[in-house]
C-alpha cells in the first residue's frame, strides 16, 4: 500500500490491479472538501477500494504524492495528488486522485519511459517536488516531461508562425522515433514536407537538458526549400494542451523564428467518434455523464460498446453505448446512450421514444 504525505489517498495493488482509497475526513479537515461539492455535477463519495479502470497490464508498484506540475484538477487553492502506476512490463501509467470525480482511469502509457523499476520522490533545483523514474540500468528520468506530453502521439501538432499569416506548420511525432514536418501555405495550397527522426532527452546527466528535442529532417523531392533541417529545441509546456519549442542550436523550423507554439490538431476539428477505441469511447461517456458513471462504479454495471449505431438526423450517425448487467452470462442492456461527432451524448427515453442530451458540458 502507498499513501501520500498528507494521508489523503492510498493506492492498493492487489493481484496486479490498482485501487484507490480516499480519506474523506482528512480531505475535509485540510481543504474543506464539502464546500466544493456544489461545483461538481453529482459528485460521488465512494467508500472502500475504488478500481482504476482500463489499465493495459498488471500493476507492480505505485507512487502517490503531490507534484504541482502534474496537477490537472479544477481547484485553485490546493493541488491533488498524482498517481503513477508501474506495470510489470516496465511501462508507466498516470492519473490524478481527485476525490470528487468518482471514476478513475489512466491518461495513457507515458511516452518514452521503458524498463522502469522504481520511483523516487525528490526536490528539484527550484525546491519543487518531482518524481524520478529509475530504469533497470540505473537511468533517472524526470516524469514531468513525459506526463506533460502524454498525448504527443495523438495526431499532428499545429503552429501558426508570427511572420506569415497564411502559413501553418505541422509536426507529427511517431512512436518509432520518426518525425514528419509540413509547411502549408493556405493562399496557394502549396505544401513542403520534411521527413526524418527526432531524439528526446529525458535522463539526468545526459548531453542535453531533460525535455530537449533534436530534429534531423530531410526535404521530400520537388521543392526549392532548404534540403536539411537539423536543430536542437528546448521544450516548454503551455496551457490548453500546447507546448513550445525554442531553437537552441542549428537550423530553425521556419526562417526568422526561433520559438514555435504547437497545439494538437485534433482541437481544430470535430472529434472522430468512429475513430476512437471502445475504451476511449466508454471513458468519454463515463467522464461526462455522472449517472452512467455511478451505475458502473456504485452498482457494478457494465458499459458495453456493441458496434450498433443510431441515426439522429441533423446529428448524423452516432455510436451507441449500453449500460447494463450480465445475467447468466448474457448482457442485458438497461440504458442506451449514443455519442455524436459533435461531442454531444444522448440518452434514449423509451416512454417518449426520443433522445435527449445528457452530457454535463451542455447543461
Amino acid at each position: 500500500m502507498r499513501k501520500d504525505a498528507e494521508e489523503l489517498v492510498e493506492v492498493h495493488v492487489i493481484d496486479g490491479e490498482a485501487n484507490l482509497v480516499f480519506n474523506y475526513a482528512r480531505w475535509q479537515e485540510l481543504y474543506n472538501l464539502d464546500s466544493y461539492r456544489d461545483a461538481f455535477y453529482n459528485s460521488l463519495t465512494l467508500e472502500g477500494l475504488i478500481p482504476i479502470m482500463f489499465l493495459p497490464g498488471k500493476v507492480k508498484d505505485a507512487f502517490v504524492g503531490k507534484v504541482a506540475a502534474l496537477d490537472r484538477s479544477l481547484y485553485d487553492e490546493f493541488a491533488v495528488p498524482s498517481v503513477l502506476l508501474l506495470l510489470e512490463d516496465g511501462r508507466v501509467q498516470w492519473i490524478y486522485a481527485d476525490p470528487l470525480v468518482g471514476y478513475y482511469f489512466s491518461f495513457g502509457t507515458l511516452p518514452w519511459l521503458k524498463n522502469i523499476a522504481a520511483f523516487s520522490y525528490e526536490q528539484d533545483s527550484n525546491g519543487e517536488m518531482k518524481v524520478v523514474a529509475v530504469d533497470t540500468a540505473g537511468g533517472r528520468f524526470d516524469v514531468r516531461v513525459p506526463c506533460s506530453m502524454n498525448k504527443i502521439f495523438d495526431g499532428s501538432w499545429h503552429c501558426l508562425p508570427n511572420t506569415e499569416s497564411d502559413l501553418s506548420l505541422f509536426v507529427t511525432f511517431l512512436e518509432n522515433g520518426g518525425l514528419v514536418y509540413e509547411k502549408y501555405h493556405q493562399d496557394t495550397d502549396a505544401k513542403t514536407v520534411y521527413r526524418g527522426a527526432y531524439e528526446v532527452f529525458l535522463a539526468e546527466n545526459e548531453k542535453a537538458k531533460p525535455g530537449t528535442f533534436h530534429f534531423d529532417l530531410t526535404l521530400d523531392e520537388g521543392s526549392s526549400s532548404a534540403r536539411v533541417i537539423k536543430g536542437a529545441y528546448s521544450s516548454h509546456i503551455g496551457e490548453f494542451g500546447s507546448f513550445n519549442l525554442t531553437l537552441t542550436e542549428g537550423q530553425p523550423l521556419h526562417e526568422e523564428e526561433k520559438t514555435y507554439e504547437f497545439y494538437n490538431q485534433a482541437q481544430y476539428t470535430d472529434p472522430d467518434v468512429f475513430g476512437v477505441s471502445e475504451n476511449e469511447l466508454t471513458n468519454f461517456l463515463l467522464w461526462n455523464v455522472p449517472d452512467a458513471r455511478a451505475g458502473v462504479v456504485l452498482r457494478s454495471m457494465t458499459a458495453l460498446v456493441t458496434g450498433e449505431t443510431s441515426d439522429l438526423g441533423d446529428e448524423g450517425l452516432c455510436r451507441d453505448i449500453w449500460i447494463g448487467t450480465y445475467v447468466d452470462g448474457k448482457f442485458a442492456g438497461e440504458v442506451l446512450y449514443t455519442v455524436s461527432n459533435s461531442g454531444l451524448i444522448y440518452m434514449y427515453e423509451p416512454i417518449g421514444d426520443g433522445w435527449f442530451i445528457v452530457n454535463r458540458a451542455m447543461g
